[in-house]
């Protein structure tokens, strides 16, 4: 260190601190303007004063800048480029690096390649890059510096430098929810939605956007949001982000009400109702002689009343109705749909009959009308919903449920949209039940015992809500397994406080992979249940190769079914941390080579429930601190399914549960017949560790039950065969009787390698081990040709109620690898 001489100075002290607080002498009575401090350490920091001693005073200087001596100062971190809204310019930022006070940026329009700093700098916030071309990709790193030594480079930003573009709008799309548009960019492949409080800090909301719209509904009633949008090249490059919209806040103003529905029982009132609107403290309701108004105010109702009775009406007179949201101050919000009622006449002599596929509806035709409107209820006197919209006077309902009983009511519709006044109510009974026995695989790895104590398996977690399932359930707990200890070993199905649900007991000498099954008593309500199994004298004795819970149910309204989404691969493991399972470090989404894809077949599951119909259901870990994402995708549109993206990053196994709605993006009608999958990535800390799935399946809920699909899963190898193998350790048997008018159907994931082919096929015979008397079951044979990995189906089975079934493999010409093969089951009402 060095400083500048003081005139008449005799001597100098100097003094040195690690906080900046306390300060000691390192040297006294010090003749010379510099000094080489040669008693600090590496990676320390240090300051100091000088003390300027006159003949008789002394006087000490200001405290020096903070210094680490000779240490390579750590690499910047969460280095960030965004555009400035100004032509050929763009802002960096970064975290500052601790005891540094200088930076050098980096620029280049080639990623990894760069040579002399374009800057240094002492400011990590708002660091502004000029000169820029529109339309051109820049790739920047910043390093820190301490002195003359320099960090290594921080990792990469890049940026597609464009203009900002404009800011999204904002629309409310219902009482919860808001919609943020905007207009597409030239360029731009995908989206980001970002969302701040502060118009400072922003939360990325959704990523992978291909549309030019998202709709949040994360909204808490008392904050105010911004909102902001990226675009992404199809490079995966940052090209702009956006102006910040308008603020929105639910308090601002009142939503309009919605879903305003006019009815009237006889021609002397009309009763309207609609939806609450958030954030109002009044309604006022609104009337007119025609479509359109101009509208008269009839009344003034509290937020507290949804409905108004409306006495001041006439027969043989049309009315329309708007209804209008009001807050504190009494501000209105937009007007409602418009509803209107014609009080001329009425239909008359509804009749409702069973027949053949649903209940049929008949009344006298009106005069006047162009069509009537078919309205339904599960209990008399409404709320009706409409189930259709004819004509002619006469309709086939068939949407109804057996053991259902319904209530209907028509009104006639004219020109205008006007409705006359409720027919008489006509009820009836549909005949008819449902039938189904759901298969539950509680287990994609196989398990085996252990010599030092019995083993709860957290790999083999699933959950179970009893009250998904109506009607007549009952519960039977299945597995498949061998066990050579000298003693009977037992295998259970336990809760979530470890108590057994249900018992299984192995005989000892049972060499041969046998399937088991006992009754299971579930806890009601909703848990989370685990395989446990005995310890044996060695390891590896009892091993289980397939477990299953299965759910009788007999009249059944609802149910919840499940698909795996991975196929057992390597051998039986007796602890959670052994035995094969998906791992990657790798920091972009990964196939997993042994999963089972699922096809959406929504015709043949009705009625999928309207909240949260989806859940994906997996059991994840990480290791060496490393943080992964995995989501459900969209194989036919190479995307992930909207919302399913899900973060996780703790090292012990955890039950992962991702509930959807059905209509998300990716998954939707459109999608029907698309297949999905589960992907994984690594995201953060991917250098020391991994992420690890062992388990993955998808569940949904039906509600008004009128046809289902079940799959039971048999076999699977992925281990390349070149020669004839019988799969039958994975048995199943299928009971026909417990399935309302079943079809039965047998489906193979198989990759035959260019230059081979494979016959796949079902094999039955009626004992629950060994091959002997092993018999092909008519018409399943799947013939693959598809030099790739593929799925086919058979048409449909006849197969012989209680047989147990097996797969046989038969490769031709070469190597085949077998993924996984199911016998499906399509149920529906008789």
């Amino acid at each position: 260190m060095s400083w500048t001489p003081v005139v008449g100075v005799s001597n100098y002290d100097l003094l040195r601190s690690t906080d900046g607080l306390n300060f000691s002498a390192v040297a006294s009575g010090y003749a010379s303007t510099s000094f080489v401090d040669s008693g600090v350490f590496n990676g320390n920091l240090y300051f100091y004063k000088i003390v300027a001693n006159f003949a008789s005073v002394s006087t000490t200087s200001s405290m020096s800048s903070a210094y680490t001596p000779g240490i390579t100062p750590l690499s910047p971190k969460n280095i960030q480029a965004k555009s400035n809204n100004v032509s050929g310019e763009v802002v960096l930022t970064w975290d500052a690096v601790a005891g540094v006070s200088k930076y050098n940026v980096y620029q280049s329009t080639s990623s990894g390649s760069y040579s002399l700093p374009i800057n240094t700098t002492s400011s990590n916030s708002g660091f502004l890059v000029n000169g820029l071309n529109l339309g051109t990709t820049y790739y920047f790193v910043v390093t820190a510096l301490n002195g003359e030594l320099e960090s290594s480079f921080s990792s990469e930003a890049s940026i597609q430098h464009e203009l900002q573009t404009t800011a999204p709008s904002i629309n409310w799309s219902s009482i919860s929810s808001l919609s943020i548009d905007w207009n597409d960019i030239a360029g731009a492949s995908t989206y980001e939605v970002l969302r701040s409080v502060d118009r400072i800090y922003w939360e990325t909301l959704a990523t992978g956007l291909v549309s030019s719209d998202y709709v949040d509904s994360t909204l808490d009633v008392n904050t105010t949001y911004f909102y902001r949008y990226r675009s992404v090249n199809s490079a995966a490059i940052n090209m702009s982000l956006s102006d910040i919209s308008e603020e929105a806040n639910l308090s601002l103003i009142p939503l309009s009400p919605v879903n305003l529905y006019a009815n009237a029982t006889d021609t002397s009132s009309v009763l309207l109702n609609w939806t609450a609107s958030p954030q109002s403290s009044n309604y006022e309701i609104f009337r007119s002689n025609t479509a359109g108004g101009p509208y008269v105010s009839l009344s003034v109702v509290n937020a507290a009343n949804t409905s108004y009775l409306d006495g001041s009406v006439f027969s043989g007179n049309s009315y329309f109705y708007v209804v209008k949201a009001l807050n504190t101050i009494n501000t209105p919000s937009a007007s409602s749909n418009e509803a209107s009622i014609n009080l001329n006449t009425t239909p008359v002599n509804l009749l409702a009959s069973n027949v053949s596929g649903g209940i049929q509806l008949n009344w006298d035709s009106m005069i006047g009308v162009s069509g009537y409107r078919i309205l339904r209820s599960e209990k008399s006197g409404g709320p009706y919903g409409q189930v259709g919209v004819v004509v002619t006077n006469s309709f086939l309902d068939t949407t109804v449920l057996g053991g259902e009983t319904y209530f209907y009511v028509i009104v006639g519709e004219y020109s205008n949209g006007a409705i006359s006044p409720y027919s008489n109510e006509a009820n009836l009974n549909k005949l008819g039940e449902v039938n189904l026995q759901v298969v539950i695989e509680l287990i994609d790895l196989r398990l085996s015992s252990s010599s030092l104590a019995s083993q709860v398996f957290e790999k083999s977690q699933t959950s179970f809500d009893t009250s998904a399932y109506d009607g007549v359930a009952s519960y039977e707990f299945e597995i498949l397994s061998s066990n050579i200890d000298s003693s009977s070993r037992n295998i259970y199905l336990v809760d979530s406080s470890d108590s057994a649900i249900a018992t299984i007991s192995v005989p000892a000498g049972t060499s041969e992979v046998t399937r088991f099954r006992v009754t299971a008593t579930p806890n009601l309500g909703s848990d989370v249940y685990r395989i446990r199994v005995s310890q044996t004298t060695s390891d590896d004795q009892l091993v289980i190769h397939g477990a299953k819970l299965l759910v009788n149910q007999v009249n059944a309204t609802k149910t919840k079914l499940y698909f795996p989404l991975l196929s057992v691969k390597g051998g039986a493991s007796h602890t959670d941390t052994t035995g094969f399972s998906f791992s990657t470090n790798l920091q972009s989404y990964q196939n997993i080579n042994h999963r089972i894809s699922f096809q959406r077949e929504v015709d043949h599951l009705k009625t999928i429930a309207d909240y949260n119909a989806w859940e994906i259901e997996t059991i994840v870990s990480t290791s060496g601190g490393a943080e992964g994402i995995m989501a459900l995708y969209n194989e036919e549109e190479s995307a992930n399914v909207a919302t399913t993206e899900t973060r996780f990053d703790q090292s012990s196994l955890v039950l992962n549960r991702i509930p959807l709605d059905e209509g998300v993006v990716g998954f939707s009608s459109i999608n029907n017949g698309d297949h999905y999958s589960i992907k994984m990535m690594c995201e953060f800390n991917c250098g020391a560790g991994q992420v690890i799935l062992y388990k993955a399946g998808l569940w949904v809920k039906l509600e008004n039950l009128s046809s289902a699909i079940v799959q039971y899963r048999l076999a699977s190898s992925q281990d390349p065969e070149g020669s004839v193998l019988q799969k039958y350790q994975d048995r199943v048997i299928i009971d026909a009787t417990k399935f309302s008018t079943p079809t039965i159907y047998f489906r193979t994931d198989l990759v035959d390698y260019p230059g081979s082919t494979a016959d796949v096929l079902l094999q039955s015979h009626g004992d629950d081990y060994g091959t002997s008397g092993l018999v092909d079951a008519p018409g399943s044979a799947l013939y693959f040709d598809l030099d790739s990995r593929g799925t086919l189906l058979s048409g449909p089975l006849s197969l012989s109620s209680g047989d147990r079934f097996t797969t046989k493999l038969i490769p031709n010409g070469g190597m085949v690898e077998l993924f996984s093969t199911s016998i499906l089951v399509y149920a529906a009402p008789p």
